[in-house]
């Protein structure tokens, strides 16, 4: 009887727990309280310019109002790496490559903001505000948590005396494509998790630029 109990714990090892388990990622949509966790995690140049800066819980709303990006993903099956990178035209100064970075968390959430120093979304008050730079705010803050905890905080203050609009920002217009996609990846896979492209319009040589989030499980 023991030696039949042994055989069917190992099978059980061999042929379920011994299996490296899949990495699932689905995207979804922020929930209020993610998007005022995005709000608090911004520099405090941009916090400042806002009416309830001061508040510890503050207004969703202020996401609208600032043209705030913010992406969320729920997963399981890690750990898992993440790489961010920028191909195409440089605008701004900001064209970087994040390889190999860590969520050691085997299952949660992941949260992503993005915001340029200015774009025709914003209410206008913030624009002149930002664009003078007082007080001092990034060209751009790009932030990447995993169930809260950071996993990279990238602010970048180049050109401090003429401050410039990064990326696809500061382009008259643009053609801006996102797609969010879930992902279910084995060892050794790779998978696009948010993949945004932004072609220029109306001018003779239009640049082009490719924002991308991959996961490596």
């Amino acid at each position: 009887m023991r030696f039949r109990c042994s055989i069917i714990v190992l099978a059980v090892w061999l042929f379920g727990c011994g299996k490296p388990k899949p990495l699932n990622i689905t995207p979804r949509d922020p929930t209020v309280d993610e998007i005022k966790h995005a709000l608090r995690q911004l520099p405090e140049g941009f916090r400042a310019a806002l009416p309830d800066a001061a508040s510890p819980t503050m207004d969703p709303a202020n996401a609208g109002r600032l043209d705030l990006h913010v992406w969320a993903f729920d997963f399981d099956g890690g750990p898992f790496d993440m790489i961010i990178e920028t191909i195409g035209a440089e605008s701004g100064g900001i064209n970087w490559r994040e390889p190999r970075l860590r969520c050691d968390a085997e299952r949660g959430r992941l949260l992503i903001r993005l915001l340029p120093r200015e774009s025709s979304k914003m209410a206008q008050e913030l624009r002149d505000k930002f664009r003078s730079n007082k007080p001092p705010v990034p060209n751009l803050s790009f932030g990447l948590d995993a169930n809260d905890r950071s996993i990279l905080r990238q602010d970048s203050f180049g050109n401090p005396d003429k401050p410039v609009v990064p990326l696809w920002f500061g382009w008259k217009e643009a053609d801006v494509h996102e797609s969010k996609t879930p992902v279910t990846l084995k060892a050794g896979e790779a998978g696009n998790l948010l993949r945004i492209e932004a072609t220029e319009k109306d001018v003779a040589n239009p640049r082009k630029i490719i924002l991308s989030l991959q996961a490596v499980k």
